[in-house]
């Protein structure tokens, strides 16, 4: 199964991450002190965010230094 994954952070020059991938894919994205600020007001965003699809799966994503 594929899911279509698509992350970016609002009014931020930052690049945004999209493609199709699986379960087994580890997803490693570089998040910049100033961005996380922006879109979650503290220094670092949070280290898991869940994902759910169109059809309905949720996947728990961790995001790490």
């Amino acid at each position: 199964m594929f899911i279509n994954i698509v992350f970016f952070l609002i009014n931020t020059r930052e690049p945004c991450f999209c493609r199709h991938m699986n379960r087994a894919d580890e997803l490693i994205l570089s998040i910049s002190s100033e961005a996380a600020w922006k879109r979650w007001g503290v220094d670092k965003g949070p280290t898991n965010v869940m994902i759910q699809t169109e059809d309905g799966h949720v996947f728990n994503v961790s995001l790490s230094e």
